[in-house]
């Protein structure tokens, strides 16, 4: 549904719960429903507004998830941006820049449940308007899940647009050319589609 990550039928079925509980213990419908509060409110899903110049964000590398920057460093010739969302943070991932998906690598032996695909989702590659190639590198959550990402190599998308989530947060690297312009610094937070991470030099 367009509010939260949770399917139709998860929803439809917190309601006729609720219902059949009602006619028997209004205080149990009202706990039922409760706990359907708060399940949608830990699944919620963002709504971004599309509103921007795409002139003058040429170039800009947007967080593609709402957390904390946890570390900065430079490794095999870039730049990796560590990002740390937390559980009760909206687990949206969204396109950090106007481009293409390049490459999509799955772990071995599990499937996806978003895609139903073979393997789930470790890394993605996206190219840039000027042939740039950055990387998101995906650990493990809290709770051990991977990811759950709706694209596949050949698309294209505008940044902001939501690709995916994380249920329960989790860790993730961004791998940025190593001549990057920082725009953010070790224990800021950051909100996914909104905060500039760092600038595409351009020759």
């Amino acid at each position: 549904m367009t509010f939260s990550y949770l399917p139709k039928i998860i929803h439809m079925g917190f309601g006729f719960a609720v219902f059949l509980l009602w006619l028997f213990s209004a205080k149990a419908a009202f706990a039922l429903f409760l706990i359907y509060t708060l399940t949608v409110f830990v699944f919620r899903k963002r709504r971004i507004s599309f509103r921007d110049d795409q002139l003058t964000t040429d170039g800009l590398i947007y967080s593609p998830i709402s957390g904390k920057v946890e570390s900065i460093r430079e490794a095999d010739g870039a730049l990796e941006i560590k990002l740390h969302a937390r559980p009760w943070q909206e687990m949206g991932i969204h396109m950090p820049l106007t481009g293409e998906v390049r490459e999509v690598q799955r772990e071995k032996n599990i499937v996806d449940k978003a895609s139903n695909l073979p393997g789930r989702v470790s890394q993605l590659q996206f190219e840039g308007k000027a042939h740039t190639l950055i990387k998101i590198v995906f650990d493990n959550s809290v709770i051990g899940s991977r990811p759950q990402v709706m694209i596949a190599p050949g698309d294209r998308a505008r940044r902001q647009v939501n690709i995916g989530y994380m249920p329960f947060g989790g860790k993730l690297s961004m791998i940025l050319p190593k001549e990057s312009e920082l725009m953010i610094k070790i224990g800021d937070d950051v909100s996914a589609a909104e905060t500039v991470l760092a600038s595409l030099n351009k020759d």
